[in-house]
């Protein structure tokens, strides 16, 4: 649909707005698409091309030096800044200069002729992955925040349970120790109050551009797994690869109950297009991970030899077996840190899985006892 005059919006007196002219072009693809245009003496505007037929037709908003560099950053979406505060549509003529001109609603312009809602700038800007979770009760000022937590810590947790996957195995090399937590502590890039959004971006440390094309490439299969309806198990090349995909899909799904009935989940992981998943997609992976039958709780005693921060975690030795190697969460750092110390024996508490025990619960021996 091309464009034409807002039905019963008067036009802007041209003679007040002065000459067009072009300053910096943003982004262009084989023409400029988003630019910037100074009027005046120093007032600037964002333009973005909406349509070019027998003319071309500009969506026009006020910017400054604060909303250009957060549009180079990737932290302000194009359609954001361009509704920020007044809007104009022009219908541009000969020499690059507006023939007509009115102030806009955003309602006033069809969907199709704006930027998409969340699209940034340059499309490197776009976010490893978009994650937002949907339900009737999830609105702008009344947002609980129950669901912040789980939208934060599922997406973490989920990046984590697959790096952990991949650093246990030595034979395809690992990272850093101290580069560990940056990677899957992915930085939040931007927040979406409709319904409840987070944007997750890369971390900087260049090392993690590897390690995180397989955490994408795993998350993708598992999440379009549990988001569809066939009956067919997860497949995989293992079984522990299998156990570590479901229990990153997880934690992203909806729980049984609460203001959460839907998470969607897009952004450059997600090649397929945006993943939505429903409230019955975990009961589909829980079932799935009770057939790996690979879970056993379990109590276990010695000392606490090696111990990884960045990656939570730590090798019981003097078990009087062999070592065992412990994750453990944030909550018992502290724990974990004075059992080094003391070089005591502790009582190590958890689930084990995958030859690995996630730590539930450490205590000194004697106070265990």
């Amino acid at each position: 649909m091309s464009l034409s005059a807002p039905v019963g919006r008067p036009a802007i007196d041209l003679a007040r707005l002065g000459e067009f002219r072009l300053d910096e072009v943003l982004y262009e693809a084989e023409e400029p698409i988003i630019f910037t245009i100074g009027i005046g003496g120093s007032q600037r505007l964002l333009a973005h091309l909406a349509d070019h037929d027998a003319h071309r037709w500009l969506i026009l908003a006020p910017c400054n030096a604060k909303t250009l560099q957060a549009l180079r950053e990737g932290s302000l979406p194009v359609r954001d800044a361009l509704t920020a505060s007044w809007t104009w549509l022009a219908q541009m003529g000969p020499g690059d200069q507006p023939e007509r001109v009115w102030e806009i609603e955003a309602g006033d312009v069809p969907e199709e002729h704006w930027p998409a809602p969340g699209v940034p700038l340059l499309p490197e800007h776009e976010p490893l992955l978009i994650v937002r979770a949907i339900g009737p009760n999830i609105v702008p000022g009344d947002i609980p925040a129950s669901v912040v937590a789980f939208v934060a810590n599922g997406t973490r947790q989920a990046v984590k349970v697959l790096l952990d996957f991949f650093s246990d195995r030595p034979a395809e090399g690992g990272r850093p120790p101290d580069a560990s937590r940056a990677i899957y502590d992915l930085p939040i890039s931007r927040f979406a109050f409709g319904s409840f959004e987070l944007s997750f971006s890369a971390p900087r440390d260049l090392f993690a551009h590897e390690e995180l094309t397989r955490v994408a490439e795993l998350l993708q299969r598992g999440l379009a797994w549990a988001a569809g309806e066939n009956e067919d198990p997860f497949q995989s090349t293992s079984d522990e690869e299998r156990e570590a995909v479901l229990r990153a899909v997880l934690g992203l799904t909806p729980p049984a109950a609460g203001p959460i009935e839907e998470m969607s989940l897009g952004g450059q992981w997600m090649t397929g297009g945006t993943t939505l998943l429903k409230r019955g997609a975990r009961p589909r992976v829980r079932n799935e991970l009770r057939s790996l039958k690979t879970e056993r709780i379990v109590r276990r005693e010695g000392r606490v030899g090696e111990f990884d921060v960045d990656r939570q975690s730590f090798i019981l030795r003097d078990t009087g077996d062999s070592d065992v190697r412990c994750s453990y969460r944030e909550e018992d750092y502290d724990d974990v840190v004075a059992a080094v110390l003391s070089q005591g024996h502790v009582v190590v508490v958890g689930v084990e899985r995958g030859g690995r025990l996630y730590v539930g619960g450490i205590k000194p021996q004697s106070s265990a006892a």
